[in-house]
Parts: C-alpha cells; structure tokens; sequence
C-alpha cells in the first residue's frame, strides 16, 4: 500500500511515505505529518447532529460553519482510500486522548464518516454517511467507559460496501465531533487530542482444495492444498470416485469404485505429505479419478495497514 499526504482542495496529492503491501496494493491518501497540529487541541468542540454537514444542510449548531463540526475545525484532516478490487474492506479508528472534553451533558463523541471518492474528478460521488454506531464512534469526554487520558479504539470494525459504483474506485473518510445537548456556553471546551487514525483490514477465506499426482491401476496419490495456513491443524477430508469405462465392463473389469480419504496439513502450513489410496480391485487399465473436498472454508480477517488524519509533530 502507499500512504500519501493530501493537501485539501483534493487535487493535490503529495507523497509522505510508503509501504509496500504484497496482498491487495491498497492506496491510502491522507492528511498525515504535513498536517500536524502542535498544540492538538480541538477549540470549542462542536455541538450539533451526527450528520454535521452534508454537503447540502449545514447541521453544526447555530451560526456554525460546515468546518466547525470536523476535526480540528477543518476539512483539511480527511483521507481517501482507493480500493482496486470488490474485497471485503473493513475500518475503524482509534484516537490519543490527553485532555478531555468537558464540560459535558450527555457525551462529547467522535464519529467516523465515510463517502464514495472517484479517482476521476478527485470529489466525493456521495454525501457523508456514519459508519454503524458501535465501531464508528468514540468519547472523548472520560465516560462511558472511555478514559481520558488514553489511547482509544472503535469497538469493533465496520465493513464498507463491497460493491463500489463504476468510476469511483474509492472512499473518503473524515471524523466530526458531537456533544449534544449543548452545555452552557456553547460547546464542550477545548479537548486534546494526540493522533486520530484509521485502521483497516480485509477479511479473507482459507479455502481447502487437492490435487492428484498420481494414478495408476491399483492406486492413486493425492495431496491436500489450503489458499492460507491457518493457526491450527487442518484435516482435509474427500470423497472419491474412480471409473474405468470398457468394453468388458462388469464382465472381466471393474466398472467404478468409490470411498473416502483425508490427511492433515500442519499449523501454518498449506499443504499435508502426499496420501495414496488403493483400490479394492485393481482396473484393466487407468481409471479417471474425481476428488470433492468436505472441508467448507474457513475465514478470517488481517490488518491492512493504517492512515493518518492527524497527528501532534511533540
């Protein structure tokens, strides 16, 4: 994957760091180093809705402007991900909380937000939506749960839509802050904040197939294969059929015969040592062999990698 530092308007686009990912070449764009703020401190948290702005109804309170709901009071500390596949993407975030928020009613959160980001006109395609509430939101006000001072995360990850129009190719994302109702004044004070950063990761399958290397008229050799190793032993289990079709079938030769087989693939490993089966009767001549796998896939989910909307440069 690179991670790149975009400087808002969208347009331009100006390279920070880079890592290489070997897996699905993921490009993260974001806010990152060049956009840190010394201090960290948040001024006025907002008071406002969920939805803060739209991009058509501005909701960040009375006399709020569309920035004032965002992080740091500012557009700028926005990321993109641009996606090349249809996989299962999935995103949270995790937050430094120095100072808290406070003066506080009924919680000053932080929420994720997401939209579709083309590749083409560099702009959002949709208007901002909030990730589902438990993984798409933290409280920087030490309640609930939440200490701060602390290094926070979202709960759990959100799964983005796997099917991405055609010609977008990408999600923006940025975090709003809420406190609501209002306390006296106006807004929730001026919290303190170290980084906010996205996490990713993608959800994969370990599928279980095999492979014949062998077959001869009184046997066949076959091996076991996992897509990915896996952190415990795996048997793989199979049915076989081998038929033989000739002229004396049922006569003088064996038509087909069938049974089972397994082996087992050892933690981390993908494929078992190779198993041979011994026909009961042995064929005239080669028999054709069909195998079918038991075994049904088996997920699970790595990190991706992470993006930084923003950081403190001390």
């Amino acid at each position: 994957m690179a991670i790149v530092s975009e400087n808002r308007v969208y347009r331009r686009i100006v390279p920070v760091t880079i890592i290489l990912s070997l897996c699905f070449g993921l490009i993260y764009s974001g806010s990152g180093s060049s956009g840190a703020v010394t201090t960290g401190i948040w001024h006025n948290f907002p008071c406002g809705s969920i939805s803060c702005y739209d991009g058509v109804t501005n909701n960040c309170g009375v006399g709020g402007s569309q920035d004032t709901c965002e992080l740091m009071n500012s557009t700028f500390y926005r990321g993109t991900v641009f996606v090349p596949t249809t996989a299962s993407l999935a995103v949270g975030f995790e937050v430094g909380c120095v100072t808290p928020a406070t003066p506080t009613l009924a919680g000053s959160v932080l929420y994720l937000e997401y939209a579709n980001y083309s590749l083409v006109s560099y702009l959002n395609t949709s208007k901002f939506q909030i990730l589902s509430s438990a993984p798409g939101s933290i409280y920087i006000d030490n309640t609930n749960g939440w200490p701060c001072p602390g290094i926070l995360m979202s709960d759990t990850l959100f799964t983005l839509p796997a099917v991405i129009p055609t010609g977008v190719n990408g999600f923006i994302f940025r975090v709003v802050g809420v406190c609501s109702p209002c306390p006296v004044g106006g807004n929730a004070g001026n919290p303190k904040l170290s980084f906010v950063r996205l996490i990713f990761s993608h959800s994969l399958q370990s599928i279980a197939t095999t492979t014949i290397a062998t077959i001869a008229t009184t046997n066949f050799k076959w091996e076991g294969v996992l897509s990915l190793p896996r952190t415990v032993s795996t048997t793989i289990s199979i049915r076989w059929i081998a038929s033989n079709q000739t002229l004396t079938c049922g006569l003088t030769d064996s038509c087909s015969q069938e049974g089972s087989s397994s082996c087992v693939i050892a933690v981390k490993a993908t494929t078992c040592a190779l198993t041979t089966v011994t026909f009961t009767n042995a064929f005239s001549g080669t028999p054709a062999v069909i195998m079918q796998v038991l075994n049904p896939p088996v997920g699970g989910s790595f990190t991706e990698g992470g993006l930084s909307l923003f950081e403190t440069t001390k």
